[in-house]
This record gives C-alpha cells, structure tokens and sequence, in this order.
C-alpha cells in the first residue's frame, strides 16, 4: 500500500501488524522469541509514529536475558536501530565485552 501510495491505509495496517506482534508477546506462554519478533516490529516500523525503540530495547533485553544471551537472532535485534539507547546497555553487551 505504500508504494503505492495509499500511506493512510499501509500506516494503520503496520499498525494492526503490531497490535498482533503485542497481542502475541504478552500472551502468558510467550517467551524470547515472541518478545524479539514485537521488538523487531517496533524498531522496523515503516512509520516513525509506530516505532517505539526504548520499549524495542526493553524486550530485546529480556528476550536476551531469556535465552541467556545464546541466540544470533534475538542479540541482532539489540543492534537494530537502537544505538541512541546502547548506552543503557548492560556491560556484557557492551561491543568491547563481546569475543
């Protein structure tokens, strides 16, 4: 929608895509992966009033805490678009604490 143009509807479908991606990551049994897949969503959003990347970094963290800092995937997300906030990362993110 919108490369075609019609950025009114592709803003409130992105916006209907992360209400899902919320819905998902707060049901009880949801863990780092669903945490990591919203986070992802709020830090790649096609509309600035849709991003959200102190709360991307927020569930990042805990995805990443949830997985004991194992997954490629999820320590990829705390890269992404989140460098205003690094300095609120915890020191074994740190890029000079990382082998």
């Amino acid at each position: 929608m919108k490369k075609i143009g019609d950025h009114a509807n592709a803003e409130k479908a992105a916006a209907e895509a992360l209400e899902l991606e919320r819905a998902v990551a707060e049901r009880p049994a949801a863990g780092p992966f669903e945490w990591n897949e919203y986070a992802n969503g709020l830090v790649k959003a096609d509309f600035a009033s849709l991003k959200q990347p102190a709360k991307a970094l927020d569930l990042a963290l805990r995805a990443a805490h949830g997985t004991k800092e194992s997954d490629p995937i999820i320590l990829d997300t705390l890269g992404l678009g989140l460098l205003p906030e690094a300095a609120m990362l915890p020191r074994q993110f740190a890029p000079s604490a990382r082998p």
